[in-house]
């Protein structure tokens, strides 16, 4: 045992199934509860996650299953229902609404007590002791229609037309009909417990059994046509011939009875003891045969009310029989869950298949026995198809099947309507096409107005996009021009360096000539001095040696010192880069996600810059290279002249090696030298551009920090709108919320009324039950009384049969005291006033629910309404600001481009140009003294200042290029008080439902008269 995962003090519900996933497990519980329970990364336990319920069915979840890709989560509950979780979706359910949706669609929790089909309509009803009546299309194999009710439901029928249905409850019989959305009554007959109703095949009546009575109706007046007393227990089962001319009983009395509809007398009989009969049917080609099973495990077949033949059930209960139209075949129902098929003329002959587990209630076939239904008391129901097995006769039965069809014009397709909800439809399709018509004309008018008001505003900036065009493109040929120039000062300047670099090659080899004829001359000496020279040659040696590794290890150590004081400055260059990057890092985090887009693009064009500088600096390298080969070539000829040297001089090689080796030395360190110049110029370059890029920035910021105030000051009204709406909305919860408290304290009234009611209902079917006792006794008294007249010539006979009397009925509990007539009256009255105070309570009810679901609609719709208007706002802003967004970025990139190409072009006026940029060896000035200090969040911001460094022929150009930014901040402008005066039409629209004011603002923008929010200068 690893862990035990302990439920909370208050959690009471037992966990009845458990299934593992990948991230922990999954368990369900009672009161429809699922948990799921995620493993801890950091330690092998589990944590509970989320609690979800099943509502409205707070009832055992008995199993639960994952698909394989672990997204989908089954589960069954005791109440036979199958509901499904996505659990892909875990994360951001709520865990206290409904998250859980029928897997199919919603099915009965209980015994099913009836079934019937019709003949017009693919339809099929079934009732349900979970007061439940549905509605079933068993083509499309769905639900069609559910009606709850308070009380439990026995039995069900349905007409032949299939728009009406007899629904049988405990205290009465109503017959229904069936609308688009629900099933209202239109009638009721008192008749209690009604376990059995059936329509004639013709739909024009209906029998229904009352106890030991068989009470017949007409379907349209519902009047009672004859009631059918014989019986002396319950009725099971009812059945009316193929023509609707005789109707066949049977009772728990063990009595089968066939009935004449015409005059409703009893036409054949057949009583058998001791059985209770559980069904009967005729046979609809020779009405004079019966069938019926009973409690003694025997089909009975009857002809003419004689039993003719016994077919024994081998030890099944049969609960129900139907008979084929085609008659081939009949079926039985089974108390085991079984559906038998006998063969029809029976034989004994079966074939069994096992559709319940508990016992079938009733069983139903289509018209055109395609189709054989079955429930029973475990809730199901089954369909199951009916086909012959041999193929000619099947071809026959569905050709009998299209022809039928074909005259038929298939199923019917009529429902029934209510003339109130009809014409309330109606009332609201003429409303809805008239607020279409005035949207569509409003909108029409509205889009056209747009339409006018932006084909103004495309042409303004068509026009000023060409002008725009016309003066870039005349930069375009200067910046040309000036690469032209440029092109031709640098080919100048390789033509004077190629000369310089010929007369000093001419300088050194006349040198080098010089001293080669001096040394030959001081050969002749050294010659003479070579004895001398060699006996001190080895101290010199030894001393030289030492000399110069003391020499080597101070320039190492002096050039150490110096590489590092160079890498100290790299790393506080890098320090400083580091600072800047966090805090354009911080300016960055600070923007939206336009501006952290329009930054991006800065940046793809600066690294495009940056890439073209190293393009420049790798050719500067190059160049420099060649120049190393060409001196490292007039070293080697320097070393071939000094072998020739050392051929001639043998003695001073050693001290030609030296020379040469420290000329070597010095040659690299000049060369370290200049190139650690060349890498100064360019970082001190890149900390100029960065320099510049940041002054930019900033200016960006500055801009960009506006224009969100701009858009917070605009989005405030409609924050206080929403506040106000959200208020509404709490108001109509509370005012819900009362109707809800008025609504319970109604329905506890009316529950006390029915208790009272039931209670009055039990003392009248007592007084009733005594008062027939009674009248039974009575009657039992006058029957022996007349045997007792009988006998009045015989004195003796006559005294013992008055002494029997006496003894018989002289009993003291048969005495019945009769209620006092001020009593009855009493009870009338009572009665009445609470039948009257229900009724009334009923109808408040009805109408207060009828005026809270009014309000809920409404309040539905407008709430709706107003969230579609405000997206649709929401959308024009937004799309309003990505076009301004664009232009200014547009803008922004012009006018860098030119800044650049102005500094460039100063730059070479002011010769500072060339192949390396030498860093200036006055003083610099931190970046704040330079381009001023950003400022932080929340300090006012200063306009920037103008970079002085340049020449004046930049700040003129700079000048030039703030007007053309001036110009370009009206048109910003113009584009903002578009959209202020865009949003202030929307904030004014009224309420939905009224007729929208024309836009009249709709004019070309003209530039604002206050200054611009740039401080730029503007000559």
């Amino acid at each position: 045992l690893k862990c035990t995962l302990a439920p909370p003090a208050a959690y009471t519900a037992s966990i009845e199934c458990l299934v593992a996933y990948s991230k922990g497990f999954i368990c369900g519980s009672d009161h429809g509860l699922v948990t799921l329970y995620e493993r801890l990364e950091d330690a092998p336990y589990f944590k509970k996650n989320k609690t979800f319920k099943v509502f409205d069915n707070l009832v055992k979840i008995k199993s639960i299953s994952l698909s394989p890709s672990e997204e989908t989560l089954v589960c069954t509950l005791e109440n036979n229902q199958a509901f499904v979780l996505p659990l892909n979706q875990a994360d951001i359910l709520d865990e206290g609404s409904m998250v859980f949706e029928y897997l199919s669609h919603p099915v009965h929790s209980s015994a099913i007590t009836g079934i019937s089909t019709c003949v017009r309509k693919p339809l099929m009803a079934t009732s349900s002791m979970d007061q439940t009546v549905r509605i079933w299309n068993y083509l499309e194999r769905s639900c069609v229609l559910v009606k709850h009710f308070s009380e439990e439901v026995h039995s069900v029928t349905l007409h032949p037309s299939g728009i009406h249905v007899a629904v049988g409850f405990a205290d009465k019989l109503r017959v229904m009909n069936i609308l688009d959305n629900d099933i209202r009554a239109y009638a009721e007959f008192p008749v209690k417990v009604c376990q059995c109703v059936v329509f004639s095949n013709g739909g024009h009546m209906f029998a229904a059994a009352n106890g030991n009575t068989v009470q017949v109706y007409t379907s349209y007046t519902c009047e009672n046509i004859g009631s059918l007393r014989g019986h002396n227990g319950k009725v099971r089962s009812l059945f009316f011939s193929k023509d609707d001319t005789r109707l066949v009983s049977a009772g728990a009395d063990g009595a089968v009875y066939e009935w004449s509809m015409h005059d409703m007398k009893r036409l054949q009989e057949n009583v058998l003891k001791g059985c209770s009969y559980s069904a009967v049917i005729t046979n609809t080609e020779e009405p004079s045969k019966i069938y019926a099973a009973g409690s003694d495990r025997k089909i009975k077949e009857m002809t003419d009310a004689v039993i003719t033949r016994e077919v024994d059930t081998e030890g099944a209960q049969i609960s129900q029989l139907r008979l084929s139209g085609n008659q081939k075949m009949l079926f039985a129902a089974t108390e085991a869950g079984g559906v038998r098929l006998y063969r029809y003329p029976l034989t004994g002959d079966f074939a069994e298949l096992q559709s319940h587990y508990s016992p079938i209630t009733q069983i139903a076939c289509t018209s055109d026995d395609s189709m054989l239904f079955s429930v029973s008391e475990d809730g199901c129901v089954v369909m199951m198809d009916v086909r012959d097995k041999d193929v000619n006769k099947a071809a026959v039965k569905k050709e009998g099947a299209a022809a039928l069809t074909g005259a038929l014009n298939s199923f019917s397709d009529d429902i029934l309507v209510c003339k109130s909800e009809l014409e309330e439809r109606k009332t609201k399709m003429a409303d809805l096409e008239t607020a279409v018509a005035e949207l569509a004309s409003s909108s029409a008018y509205q889009l056209h107005l747009k339409d006018l008001a932006l084909e103004e505003r495309i042409k303004a900036l068509t026009d000023d996009f060409n002008k725009q065009l016309e003066q870039e493109r005349g930069n375009y040929g200067n910046a040309m021009l000036e690469k032209a120039s440029i092109e031709q000062a640098v080919e100048e300047r390789m033509r004077a360096l190629n000369v310089d670099h010929r007369n000093a090659l001419s300088q050194l080899e006349s040198q080098f000539q010089q001293k080669i004829v001096g040394e030959v001359e001081r050969y002749q000496v050294l010659v003479s001095e070579k004895e001398v020279l060699d006996k001190r040659w080895d101290q010199q040696n030894s001393m030289l040696m030492d000399s110069h590794e003391r020499v080597i290890h101070e320039l190492t150590e002096e050039y150490e010192d110096k590489l590092m004081e160079g890498n100290g400055a790299l790393s506080k260059l890098q320090s400083l880069g580091g600072e800047q990057t966090r805090e354009f890092e911080e300016t960055k985090f600070q923007l939206e996600e336009d501006a952290d887009r329009e930054i991006e693009q800065q940046k793809m064009r600066y690294e495009a810059r940056l890439a073209h500088e190293r393009e420049m600096s790798l050719r500067l390298k190059g160049e420099n290279g060649i120049m190393k080969k060409k001196f490292n070539v007039l070293q080697r000829d320097i070393a071939a002249q000094a072998d020739d040297n050392k051929s001639l001089e043998h003695q001073k090689k050693g001290l030609y090696e030296v020379i040469a080796g420290l000329e070597k030395e010095i040659a690299a360190l000049k060369m370290d030298i200049s190139e650690r110049d060349e890498s100064i110029g360019d970082k001190e370059r890149r900390i100029f551009d960065m320099k510049k890029k940041m002054q930019e920035l900033e200016k960006f910021k500055f801009v960009l920090d506006f224009k969100i105030t701009e858009l917070r000051k605009q989005i405030e009204p409609r924050e206080v709108e929403l506040s106000r709406m959200k208020e509404v909305i709490g108001n109509m919860d509370g005012e819900l919320s009362r109707y809800r408290v008025t609504q319970v304290l109604l329905e506890g009234k009316i529950a006390d009324l029915k208790n009272r009611l039931e209670a009055e209902a039990r003392e009248v079917l007592a007084q009733r039950v005594k008062n027939n006792h009674l009248r039974t006794h009575i009657g039992r008294m006058n029957h022996a009384m007349l045997k007792v007249v009988d006998k009045i010539q015989a004195p003796n006979e006559l005294k013992q049969a008055v002494t029997k009397f006496y003894q018989q009925y002289n009993r003291d509990d048969l005495v019945a005291a009769e209620l006092a007539p001020e009593i009855e009256t009493e009870y009338r009255k009572q009665k009445e006033f609470l039948e009257r105070s229900v009724d009334g309570l009923k109808k408040k009810l009805d109408v207060d629910v009828g005026v809270r679901k009014t309000d809920n609609r409404r309040t539905t719709q407008e709430n709706v309404t107003l969230l579609k208007e405000i997206n649709e706002m929401r959308r024009e802003i937004k799309v309003l600001q990505d076009k301004n967004m664009a232009q200014s970025l547009e803008f922004k990139n012009k006018e860098v481009d030119l800044k650049r190409m102005e500094m460039r072009r100063s730059l070479q006026e002011a010769g500072m140009g060339g192949p390396t940029f030498q860093r200036p060896r006055t003083k610099e000035r931190p970046l704040s003294e330079q381009f001023g200090s950003a400022p932080r969040w929340g300090e006012p911001r200063l306009p920037p200042r103008p970079f002085t460094g340049a020449p004046p022929v930049m700040q003129r150009s700079e000048m030039d290029k703030n007007m053309e930014i001036a110009r370009l901040t009206h048109t910003v402008s113009e584009l903002e008080a578009r959209l202020r005066q865009v949003e202030h039409v929307h904030t004014e629209r009224p309420a939905s439902g009224r007729k929208l004011p024309p836009m009249d603002g709709f004019s070309p923008p003209r530039p604002p008269k206050t200054a611009p929010p740039y401080d730029f200068p503007v000559q």
